[in-house]
């Protein structure tokens, strides 16, 4: 038995004997399931204890959702994201400070992350319309009231703003955090858990990957609220969220644009100093898989292969690939370390993986992760 593989070959692995379908005790009636959240959560990777986290929930034609439900625990919800004007050179009165990952802090992130440590009992003046001057931001929190977790790990609710943003207050004795939108009417909700410093910003790349799966998430180190991808002369807005830290740590988390198709496409990234960077990238979209479900789920090496489409100009080209797995799996045989394109620009990786224990009855998200670049470079 086979089952398709999306993008990354994310899967579970179901450490049971039964199939893999929902478990119903005999004689009880099943639970009404809510149809999937059509929505998304663009978060970072990683936050900063004392920080702030900005993220958005991006709808299924890929843009911001405003008034979408937001739930944190171990963080307190601030209800508005102050828009982030990126300022002529030549209208600027000073240059933020640079900080040390990378990029600048712009006023309203300096004043964000001193807001938040003045904490909910603050007086938050009125809400910001966006009206005012850039350098003079204000905040407004958002759900007050805990309705679920605990005095340890209370959680805050509120909704996106206009823009389909969110800003989080990271406390400063937060060990990790857990997002999560959705669980209403509109679908089952879906989460996100947030770990702390991991992994450190030192470790985080300062480019873009040269060639980017459609809709993956990379992270950067630095701080940069504004980016846009131009392609066939044609520029889209690219969503950016943010991870600050109290001493300046920063890294920045962009999706590559899903609406885009497989080829080149540029990326121009903007920091708070309205410094810009520009960098050519490699669309490519994973089109076809499969994965031997039913080795996975026996405890036997399960064999995998999924088919990438690159642009055009990649066709008949030779490219360099690395395969690396996440979670309760390890790579019995890896793919070969190239691949050759076809006349189309299309190529298949193939191996194999095998599930290490997991507790019975239980769970646990693994991925497949393939990055490509140029050999030799």
């Amino acid at each position: 038995m086979r089952m398709p593989v999306q993008a990354l070959l994310s899967a579970l692995v179901l450490a049971a004997s039964l199939p893999a379908s929902a478990q119903v005790l005999k004689g009880s009636k099943p639970a009404e399931e809510k149809p999937p959240n059509p929505n998304r959560l663009l978060l970072p990777s990683s936050a900063f204890a004392g920080g702030i986290l900005t993220g958005y929930v991006m709808g299924p034609d890929n843009q911001p959702v405003a008034n979408a439900p937001v739930a944190v625990n171990g963080g307190l919800l601030m209800g508005e994201v102050i828009g982030d004007p990126i300022k002529k050179k030549e209208e600027q009165r000073h240059e933020p400070p640079q900080s040390p990952s990378g990029g600048s802090f712009t006023d309203w992130q300096r004043t964000a992350i001193d807001f938040c440590k003045a904490g909910p009992g603050a007086n938050p003046g009125p809400p910001d319309d966006n009206s005012g001057p850039p350098d003079k931001p204000s905040f407004q929190w958002s759900g007050r009231a805990a309705t679920g977790g605990d005095a340890a790990s209370p959680q805050w609710g509120g909704f996106t703003n206009a823009a389909g943003g969110f800003l989080i207050c990271v406390p400063p004795g937060a060990k990790d955090l857990h997002v999560s939108t959705g669980g209403s009417e509109g679908g089952g909700a879906i989460s996100v858990l947030i770990a702390l410093d991991q992994p450190s910003v030192s470790q985080l790349p300062s480019d873009p990957p040269s060639f980017c799966s459609r809709g993956a998430h990379f992270d950067l180190k630095g701080a940069f609220p504004h980016a846009t991808a131009e392609q066939e002369g044609k520029t889209s807005e690219v969503a950016v969220a943010l991870a600050l830290g109290p001493a300046g740590q920063a890294l920045s988390t962009l999706e590559c644009p899903p609406d885009l198709h497989p080829g080149p496409v540029k990326l121009t990234l903007t920091d708070g100093s309205s410094h810009t960077r520009e960098y050519q990238a490699h669309l490519f979209q994973f089109v076809d898989g499969a994965l031997d479900r039913e080795h996975l789920l026996g405890g036997q090496p399960a064999d995998f292969w999924y088919e990438v489409q690159m642009g055009p100009e990649e066709a008949g080209k030779s490219l360099c690939v690395n395969v690396s797995v996440a979670g309760p799996v390890v790579l019995t045989n890896p793919p070969a370390p190239q691949v050759t394109l076809n006349g189309d620009g299309r190529g298949r990786i193939s191996g194999s993986i095998q599930a290490t224990h997991v507790a019975p009855g239980s769970t646990v998200p693994f991925v497949i992760h393939a990055q490509f670049t140029e050999c030799g470079k």
